[in-house]
């Protein structure tokens, strides 16, 4: 399958031939012109990278990147600036001046292409997709809010290990406060409903009192 690509900005000749012959190399590449339009594809069918030109106003680049980050934290970002232009405070992963050659763009598609793999996590009788947000276990198959997918995601990065209540605050929420871990328990609660395939015991999520969370991997890997 080819790799999807959306760019977001306006297209001139030059860079219509750039990205022509970037479909050529095998690319599934989308053109849109602003934020809502790319924002509404990124939620259908998620692409592998998102080109934002940032010189080209009112295509609401800044609000585009953010949102991007907050909600489809695994789709890398590259920005096409000019060459004047000062690296924008924006999250994303690379800088190309727009008016690169395509090979420069090409490379810079391929790098961010090996640097980011299709993000499907895998843990024993777990499979979390992060771009759709769709996990399967021993429950069967459902889809994950974004906080969920980052509590189920840091989980599985950590599989086996004890995950301390403050560690989980300070990865998810970005808070160092722990008095009041309502919120962590209501996450929690909610993830357990969506992969636990029993209600009487626990096949994934386990609390460890006092300290925190461990996710056990059931069944385990072959060799382990």
């Amino acid at each position: 399958m080819a790799s999807r690509i959306l760019f977001v900005g306006k297209t001139d000749s030059r860079l219509a031939r750039t990205w022509s012959r970037v479909r050529a190399k095998g690319y599934d590449v989308t053109v849109v012109r602003s934020r809502k339009p790319a924002l509404e594809l990124i939620e259908i069918n998620p692409p592998r990278v998102v080109v934002v030109d940032m010189t080209v106003p009112r295509t609401g680049a800044e609000k585009l990147c953010q949102t991007l980050k907050k909600h489809r934290p695994n789709i890398p970002i590259l920005l096409l600036v000019d060459d004047e232009q000062c690296p924008p405070k924006l999250p994303h992963e690379r800088t190309l001046s727009r008016a690169a050659s395509y090979r420069r763009l090409s490379s810079a598609l391929s790098r961010l292409l090996k640097e980011h793999p299709e993000h499907v996590l895998r843990v024993g009788s777990l499979s979390l997709d992060l771009a759709t947000h769709v996990v399967h276990s021993l429950k069967g198959t459902t889809r994950l809010c974004p906080k969920e997918v980052q509590l189920l995601a840091t989980f599985m990065h950590h599989s086996g290990k004890v995950l301390r209540h403050g560690f989980l605050m300070k990865e998810i929420w970005g808070t160092d406060f722990v008095d009041d871990l309502g919120t962590l328990w209501t996450h929690v609660s909610s993830l357990r409903r969506k992969i636990e395939p029993y209600r009487d015991r626990r096949v994934y999520l386990y609390t460890i009192r006092g300290i925190g969370y461990r996710l056990d991997v059931w069944p385990a890997p072959a060799g382990e």
